[in-house]
Parts: structure tokens; C-alpha cells; sequence
């Protein structure tokens, strides 16, 4: 099951860019709640669980109670706007969901088992070309993260995304089995590699 965060706020009478200022002021977010067969709701939540939320990984992945005027909905965090000077939050768009929805998500990718690679080991350079996963999934059942092993991997090994375990009721965005999730290089071609694209500048 996702985690669960409750988050407290209230309906916003005030729209347009006055209105999301004076939310601000009050040290709120201006968001929008849209989604399962209703209109859409302009709400003002508490900036403070927000916060902390991104702190960790997989925001993408937590389901959010919002707590409005009191009544509860649950939904998950789709987009989020910051400022392009401070990185201050300055709206969250939010989709309404239930235990009957089945949604795409972007599941972090967790590397683990660095030390158990004799690829690494043995000089070989990881090279992470993903760092995320679309997967369609229910509401309950939203993984956290998905766990990528380097143990045993040699230099020249690869993982592609159709090699790694799904929870049970997941299944992968059509069109992305066959992508590379990661490769063990030589370093001896890394080197050659920048080497060539010097080369080629010059």
C-alpha cells in the first residue's frame, strides 16, 4: 500500500494570480483537486507536509488525504509548480482517486548490491540510464520503489526494464520492456569514449 499523508486545508474562494498570492502570504499553496467524474476544486493546503514529502523519495508515489473545510479526499500529487528563482512551491495539482482506480505512476528506481558487483569491483563503471519506471497500478498497491541489484553483475553486463520483478497487479507502460535500465562499462571505454568525443570537437 502507498503511504498515506494527511494534509489539511480549505476551499479557495479567490482565483487568479491575487488569490494564489494571498494564499501565499498566509503561508498555504494554492492547489487544484480534479478527477474521478468531478469538477474541479481550488484548494489552499498546508505547505509544511508538502515539504517534507519531497524531502523523500517517490513523492510521486504517496497518496495524499486532503482534509478540505473538514471532508476528506484522497488523491496523488501529479504535477508541481516551483519558482524558477527560489524553488519556493507555488501550486500542486492534485488527482482525486479511489480503491477502484488504476493509474500510471513513475516508480523511483533503488540501487542496491554495488559491492557484491565484480563488474565494479574489478574497475567497471555503472552507468544509470534510468532513474524512474512508468508503471500502471491500483491504488493500493503503488510501490514505493523498485529494487535494481548489481550483485554478480560482470563488466558488459546490462539490465533492461522486462528483467526486473513487478508487484503483483502492476504491469509496464506499453512500448518500455525493452529499454536499458543500466550497463557496466570498462573503464578503459569510458576513457576511449570521452577521448573519441574530444576528438570529435576538435
Amino acid at each position: 500500500m502507498a503511504e498515506i499523508l494527511v494534509v489539511e486545508g480549505n476551499a479557495r474562494g479567490v482565483l487568479g494570480t491575487g488569490g494564489a498570492r494571498a494564499v501565499r502570504r498566509q503561508g498555504l499553496i494554492p492547489a487544484v483537486v480534479y478527477g474521478n467524474n468531478q469538477d474541479p476544486q481550488a484548494v489552499a493546503i498546508q505547505l509544511r507536509p508538502i515539504e517534507n514529502a519531497l524531502n523523500k523519495p517517490g513523492f510521486y508515489t504517496k497518496l495524499f488525504d486532503l482534509k478540505i473545510d473538514g471532508k476528506s479526499v484522497r488523491t496523488i500529487a501529479r504535477d508541481i509548480q516551483f519558482h524558477p528563482v527560489t524553488d519556493r512551491i507555488l501550486h500542486v495539482d492534485f488527482q482525486r482517486v479511489d480503491l477502484s482506480s488504476t493509474i500510471r505512476v513513475d516508480v523511483p528506481l533503488v540501487v542496491v548490491g554495488h559491492a557484491e558487483s565484480p563488474g565494479l569491483k574489478n574497475g567497471g563503471v555503472l552507468n544509470l540510464l534510468l532513474h524512474s519506471i512508468a508503471l500502471e497500478c491500483s491504488i493500493d498497491n503503488i510501490p514505493a520503489n523498485l529494487e535494481v541489484s548489481l550483485a554478480g553483475v560482470e563488466i558488459g553486463d546490462s539490465l533492461h526494464i522486462e528483467d526486473i520483478a513487478l508487484p503483483n497487479g502492476a504491469k509496464l507502460v506499453a512500448g518500455a520492456r525493452d529499454t536499458t535500465v543500466y550497463t557496466i562499462t570498462g573503464a578503459s571505454s569510458e576513457a576511449a569514449a570521452a577521448e573519441g568525443e574530444a576528438g570529435a570537437e576538435s
